[in-house]
């Protein structure tokens, strides 16, 4: 929501939805001037980590603060489209990633000694 809002607000030498495509004219003055307008951060780079989270990818721009566009195979050329997508989900466990887990040492399936010298039950 608060994408579409700042999409359809007065920032189009800044920022605009054009042909399907989330165009970035001047990152910078979207950092300094735009952002903090309608998120609680004013860093281009958690702006582009967002989209990134909702299935964007970068078309064009070179450099981290270059103008550049975003296109996501969901959308329409209709700005409303951006309301229907969904944030994609979070890493798998490690499990499911097939990571190992960190093995017990037995000292902690059977309790270890304190500096003390006194023994603690597990």
């Amino acid at each position: 929501y608060q994408l579409t809002k700042m999409l359809t607000d007065n920032n189009k030498e800044v920022i605009e939805w054009a042909n399907g495509k989330i165009e970035v004219h001047n990152p910078h003055k979207l950092a300094s001037d735009v952002l903090h307008k309608y998120f609680r951060h004013s860093k281009f780079a958690s702006f582009q980590r967002q989209l990134n989270y909702f299935g964007f990818r970068k078309l064009a721009g070179k450099g981290k603060m270059a103008p550049c566009s975003y296109v996501n195979d969901a959308t329409t050329d209709e700005l409303t489209s951006l309301l229907l997508i969904k944030r994609k989900t979070g890493p798998t466990p490690a499990k499911e990633r097939g990571g190992k887990k960190r093995e017990r040492s037995s000292d902690d399936e059977r309790g270890t000694e304190d500096k003390s010298g006194v023994g603690t039950a597990a």
